[in-house]
């Protein structure tokens, strides 16, 4: 199986689909991989499978992992992951699965379900596309960024913290100006994110229309130029 079969594709229009888009063609494949397995690994908390199943699947990820590393895994995500690109292959996915053991194990009810999955995948996809000499801070400031970017994704209504960039900015600043060209990608998943937010807010409909597209493209698009420059600021 090669790598660009083995992740689902995104919808055309969807924050993922325009996070893909703006990905190094070198980088789309381990990308759209590596989100897939995010994915995977969430779904036992994100379908609210009863929790004894829930478990089982990670322990059955675990496994695999384990067969991963040994370059012997079935999963084709962890066969397209190490095909795609040879530097793939040495990703450590540990965090990613551990962080989705803690999120289930506090359950449905806890209003930051899914944010250490989140926050973990933001970082091993700085990593996979090239940032690999991360320092604390911007480590946290990824983390930071994937969780509003979760809270987006999940907001219903206009609040104070979907109009507000505040936060978002000051989580790009200590990301720093040199690392916006690399992680160029999660920064347009952000802005979308937000953007997505504040349509549903506004009492937009959830379908997406060809002048939202269009719009949202255009955001992808001036997000990743002033991101290559090291300039984007989110007000």
């Amino acid at each position: 199986m090669t790598a660009a079969a083995a992740a689902p594709v995104p919808a055309p229009g969807s924050v993922r689909y325009f996070v893909l888009l703006y990905t190094p063609a070198a980088r789309r494949a381990t990308l759209a991989n590596l989100l897939a397995l995010a994915d995977e690994f969430g779904a036992g908390l994100e379908r609210a499978l009863e929790h004894e199943l829930a478990h089982t699947r990670l322990d059955w990820w675990q496994r695999e992992l384990s067969e991963h590393a040994a370059g012997v895994a079935q999963h084709p995500l962890l066969r397209a992951l190490r095909e795609s690109e040879p530097d793939a292959a040495g990703l450590d996915l540990a965090p990613l699965l551990e962080a989705a053991r803690l999120d289930l194990a506090e359950g449905l009810l806890n209003a930051g379900r899914g944010e250490r999955l989140r926050r973990e995948t933001f970082v091993l996809t700085a990593q996979a596309l090239g940032a690999t000499s991360l320092s604390s801070a911007q480590r946290e400031a990824l983390g930071a960024l994937g969780v509003r970017a979760l809270h987006f994704e999940r907001a219903t209504t206009a609040t104070p913290e979907t109009a507000s960039g505040s936060a978002l900015q000051a989580a790009v600043q200590r990301l720093g100006s040199a690392l916006q060209p690399t992680v160029a990608p999660l920064l347009i998943w952000v802005v979308l994110a937000a953007a997505h937010a504040q349509r549903r807010g506004n009492g937009a409909s959830k379908n997406r229309s060809l002048l939202h597209v269009f719009a949202d493209n255009m955001r992808a698009w001036s997000a990743a130029r002033r991101a290559a420059q090291g300039t984007l600021e989110i007000r």
